[in-house]
């Protein structure tokens, strides 16, 4: 569905893949189930039934249904939080991988990272537009990533390279770190508060040159739970009389946060 071709009172069909672009009351389902975790942070499908009302920005994932349209635009639910369309903008065209849609399924490509930022994009309705002029890729020793898109400078990395090239942002760090004290890998997204130079001067400045005065967008928090053969393969290692260590790679993300999810 396009959103810009809904008004109130339509009448519109909704099936498994299709993006909701405006909030429904539901008149008729199916075996409809509904991923709302953009809204709500829960990733169990929801499964609502007649009467009831789905959200602009929401997917469903399973069955099929027909509703009618209560709200479009700036008057649905999802505009309340409208500025994460304007972070995930800046998220994704910093990065490359993506969600595709391929023989009717979704099919993720690249980095997986950076193909939960694009989902998440979608979900909020953020635009990729724009004429790409440089991309300065991730590297090891910058610890972020960013592309030039129309004159604007979009940036995403570890929070604490990212950070200090931010005009003061109040409550960031202590935001980062109820984000880390959960366990969640954080990202930091930024701007260039101001256009950038022209392509021209701008293919001849470093990372260093480009990659300043930013103005914090915001912090994303990804999760990454064990694998559900995480305990099965923790369990043998015990039977064999392996000894197990576990190494984060950051010293300030809490393993312990890995371990109390685990059963082992």
């Amino acid at each position: 569905m396009n959103a810009a071709d809904l008004v109130t009172g339509d009448l519109v069909l909704l099936e498994a893949g299709d993006r909701i672009s405006a909030d429904l009351e539901l008149a008729e389902t199916h075996e409809l189930a509904v991923n709302e975790s953009m809204l709500t942070g829960e990733s169990v499908p929801r499964r609502p039934r007649e009467k009831a009302t789905v959200f602009a920005g929401t997917f469903v994932v399973e069955g099929e249904a027909a509703a009618v349209v209560t709200a479009t635009g700036p008057r649905t639910r999802l505009a309340d939080p409208a500025s994460a369309a304007e972070i995930m903008r800046s998220a994704v065209l910093s990065s490359t991988g993506r969600l595709v849609r391929a023989n009717g399924r979704w099919k993720p490509v690249g980095d997986p990272m950076e193909v939960a930022l694009h989902a998440l994009a979608l979900r909020a309705g953020s635009s990729e537009d724009g004429t790409i002029t440089r991309r300065l890729p991730f590297d090891p020793v910058r610890r972020r990533s960013s592309v030039i898109v129309d004159g604007v400078l979009h940036l995403k990395g570890a929070p604490d390279t990212v950070l200090p090239l931010c005009a003061a942002a109040p409550g960031a760090e202590q935001a980062l770190q109820d984000m880390r004290r959960r366990g969640l890998r954080v990202l930091a997204v930024a701007r260039r508060a101001a256009p950038v130079v022209s392509a021209a001067q701008t293919a001849t400045q470093t990372a260093t040159d480009v990659e300043r005065d930013l103005t914090l967008l915001g912090l994303v928090g990804l999760e990454d739970p064990p694998r559900e053969d995480v305990a099965e393969a923790i369990e043998r290692c015990r039977l064999a009389g392996i000894k197990l260590a576990m190494i984060t790679g950051d010293p300030r993300r809490p393993p312990w946060r890995w371990r109390a999810s685990s059963p082992c």
